[in-house]
């Protein structure tokens, strides 16, 4: 039977102190499926003499309310326990705000899933926590064998572990974005990428977590390392090598081309072709 209630409790309920005082939790007009609960964790509490927790959710005007109560029972000098005290906390909102990070981490699962981008996050001792499929396909390994680990205990060659481990703990440390470009050998081959380490802060107002985005560049670096050959070709040959769009208007000129007409790309480029030769 309730012996004492404090001012929250009248508060939450909207009723009297009467309406508790010598009254079990049944005669309250506790719910029946509450009432059974609440029956059960007191009767553990004054058998075994040790603490008792219950969660229960109590629906009112304003919709469903979160409670958790600790029950402690409280014991006299000779060990024996004749009553306990029930602390009751309302976490409605904690509940809300973890249901929302739930679903906002199930929907960046559904998108890191389904892109092709590398994404994996890192805790503050550079462990995975999370790969998505992208990564377990470039490594050639199971998300199950990377978890908790570093990417040195996963074989990761040192150069590449190195240059990983200087760049989370620079993003760790300052707060702040930072990208890499590396190399790696793959089941698919050599392929380059470049990856943004973004810090998740956490509770504490520090960074917890780093997330890595990695995109594959391969065919970009590629086509930048042709266009560099090409330049190269084109500025060491003595021929003559011009371009023009489709008016006659000179877009590029070369080394070989000063030579042979006396004009310095400056003196040419964005001008008509004709500049070159006589009129007829």
């Amino acid at each position: 039977r309730h012996q004492y209630v404090n001012p929250a409790v009248l508060q939450a309920s909207g009723r009297a102190p009467e309406d508790f005082l010598g009254k079990t939790v049944a005669e309250v007009g506790m719910p029946p499926e509450l009432t059974g609960r609440w029956e059960m964790v007191l009767k553990a509490a004054f058998a075994t003499g040790n603490e008792q927790k219950l969660e229960c959710v109590s629906h009112g005007p304003n919709g469903p309310r979160h409670y958790e109560s600790r029950i402690v029972p409280e014991r006299h000098a000779d060990g024996t326990v004749d009553t306990v005290l029930a602390i009751t906390r309302d976490f409605t909102e904690h509940r809300n705000a973890e249901e929302l990070l739930w679903l906002r981490e199930q929907e960046f699962e559904r998108l890191a899933e389904n892109i092709p981008d590398l994404v994996a996050r890192f805790d503050r001792d550079h462990r995975y926590v999370y790969v998505n499929a992208a990564v377990e396909k470039a490594l050639g390994v199971s998300r199950h064998d990377m978890m908790g680990k570093t990417q040195r205990e996963l074989g990761i060659p040192e150069e590449l572990a190195a240059k990983f481990t200087d760049s989370l703990d620079l993003a760790i440390r300052s707060g702040d974005v930072h990208m890499i470009e590396f190399s790696m050998s793959t089941p698919q081959g050599e392929r380059f990428l470049d990856a943004y380490h973004v810090p998740e802060g956490g509770t504490r107002h520090r960074v917890e977590t780093v997330l890595c985005v990695a995109r594959d560049i391969t065919e970009r670096r590629q086509k930048e390392v042709a266009q560099s050959r090409l330049a190269a070709i084109v500025n060491s040959t003595s021929d003559a090598i011009i371009s023009k769009d489709l008016d006659g208007v000179i877009q590029t000129w070369n080394p070989g081309a000063a030579r042979l007409f006396g004009y310095e790309s400056g003196e040419v480029v964005g001008r008509p072709v004709t500049v070159l030769f006589p009129g007829e």
